[in-house]
């Protein structure tokens, strides 16, 4: 799940995951399929949670239930990720985030 400008980074992940619990400390995320061939491990997420806590992603609190979805591709080398692309998807469950 990636904003324009986000880091790709571990920091960024690290970043992105501070934001959602401050967001939504009762977040709790799903991988749904994960798939790997070769260097490269693709993975399906789902996040749940409730809209609770502010966040410079998600602004005041609602006290809304949401839904994310995303999709991630990773390829490894020397047992690290490398490289990462990836895309949410975001519908209504209650509410979509920014």
């Amino acid at each position: 799940m990636l904003t324009p400008g986000w880091l790709r980074s571990l920091e960024g992940a690290r970043k992105l995951f501070t934001t959602m619990l401050a967001a939504a400390p009762d977040v709790q995320g799903t991988i749904e399929d994960m798939v790997a061939e070769g260097e490269k491990v693709a993975v399906r997420w789902t996040f749940r949670g409730t809209h609770t806590g502010e966040s410079p992603l998600t602004g005041a609190p609602t006290g809304a239930p949401f839904t994310l979805v995303a999709m991630s591709l990773y390829r490894f080398a020397n047992g690290k990720i490398e490289e990462d692309w990836g895309v949410d998807a975001q519908w209504q469950t209650g509410e979509v985030w920014k």
